[in-house]
């Protein structure tokens, strides 16, 4: 009987593992050259890291999430979209490493946060969609709303005695 038993945790172990693996979170780094302006055209979550020693933008979620999504650069401009339309917010997260940052466009249903407190002089942001941003800034912030979209504004005091936990660019 046990090694009836042992075989078919075997057996199920084997069939089991390869789904373990593919499930598992993958990533992927983007070098980025300078910009200001970042816009987002996809339901993704985007995660913006105040950061001058960072030159790269870091995928992590599925492998078919990394496949999805796409960071180009024309310009002063980064570009976060996906090649599908789906709401990938729960499939994975970009991060994407700022300084000198003057704008932010986000579009769709996109969730964009802050993980610390931006350092710009005047950051301009787009909403332009049913989307979520939750930002720190140090400087003036601008927001403006797209034709037909309503935003709810609350300030909050942040606290710059906070610790940040950079853990996951240590590694690049």
């Amino acid at each position: 009987m046990k090694s009836k038993f042992v075989l078919l945790v075997i057996i199920l172990s084997s069939f089991l593992l390869p789904l373990g693996i593919n499930g598992q979170t993958k990533e992927k780094k983007i070098a980025l050259s300078p910009y200001s302006r970042i816009i987002v055209k996809s339901n993704l979550r985007v995660v913006l890291i105040e950061n001058e020693k960072f030159d790269s933008a870091r995928i992590e979620g599925s492998k078919k999430f990394l496949e999805t999504v796409m960071i180009l650069q024309s310009g002063e401009d980064l570009i976060i979209r996906a090649k599908s339309f789906k709401d990938l917010k729960k499939e994975g997260t970009i991060y994407v490493p700022v300084h000198d940052l003057r704008s932010l466009e986000v579009n769709s249903d996109a969730k964009v946060i802050s993980y610390n407190a931006i350092n710009s002089p005047q950051l301009n942001v787009l909403i332009n969609g049913d989307c979520i941003v939750s930002l720190v800034v140090n400087g003036k912030l601008n927001i403006n709303k797209a034709e037909g979209f309503e935003y709810v504004f609350h300030r909050v005091n942040y606290q710059s005695n906070t610790p940040v936990n950079l853990n996951y660019f240590i590694n690049q």
